[in-house]
């Protein structure tokens, strides 16, 4: 990822992305993070078995569902129907290549804190084709210039004008504000009283008709 900007647009210091390392979204920031979370304890000091893309591609159910993730295989069999987006877009990926789709859905933390209990082995033929290279890069390019990045500045400001917008409303329609009150216009009200007294006009054909 040599290509990354250093300083984003904000003028904010990014550092580039190292080996090993990549650009990730970790509650609304963009933070450099290992590209594969930490072993589990039980492959800890081992080789990770090695793993072809057809052999996880046997494994596409709901009863046996691995996917793969930055050319790692993980068993996700048992969190498959916990899953807090559905049990249809993991069954979807299933037996696949999921990195791109798992990184666009997911932060970092959940890279970090839950994949490791899952982890099968290392895919050793992932092919990944130019396009999906491109988009690679241009995301990494996006984190690197804050572009996932939440800007809480601005939900402040939404917020701000929607309460705003809100008390205006109640306002005019209590009459604190503006010419109007509503009790004014209830049948109780001045103007439903006014109503009450307007004298009633008979059309001068039905007078005729009735005489």
């Amino acid at each position: 990822m040599a290509s990354l900007r250093r300083r984003r647009t904000d003028g904010v210091e990014q550092p580039a992305a190292k080996p090993g390392m990549i650009l990730r979204e970790d509650n609304g920031v963009s933070t450099l993070q290992p590209v594969h979370p930490r072993l589990p304890k039980r492959l800890e000091g081992k080789p990770l078995p090695k793993i072809t893309a057809a052999q996880v591609a046997e494994h596409s159910t709901v009863e046996d569902c691995w996917i793969i993730i930055d050319e790692r295989a993980y068993d996700i069999t048992s969190f498959i129907l916990a899953h807090p987006g559905g049990v249809g877009p993991v069954l979807n990926m299933a037996g696949k290549d999921a990195s791109d789709v798992f990184a666009n859905y997911h932060s970092a933390r959940v890279t970090r804190t839950m994949l490791p209990a899952y982890l099968v082995g290392e895919v050793t033929d992932i092919v990944v084709e130019p396009h999906v290279a491109d988009f690679r890069n241009l995301r990494q390019e996006m984190l690197c210039e804050g572009l996932f990045e939440t800007n809480y500045v601005f939900y402040a400001k939404l917020c701000t004008w929607m309460v705003s917008l809100f008390i205006c409303s109640v306002a005019l329609s209590i009459g604190a504000i503006g010419g109007g009150a509503m009790w004014a216009r209830l049948p109780d009200g001045p103007f439903g009283r006014l109503v009450e007294k307007r004298p009633q006009y008979t059309p001068c054909c039905l007078q005729r008709c009735r005489a």
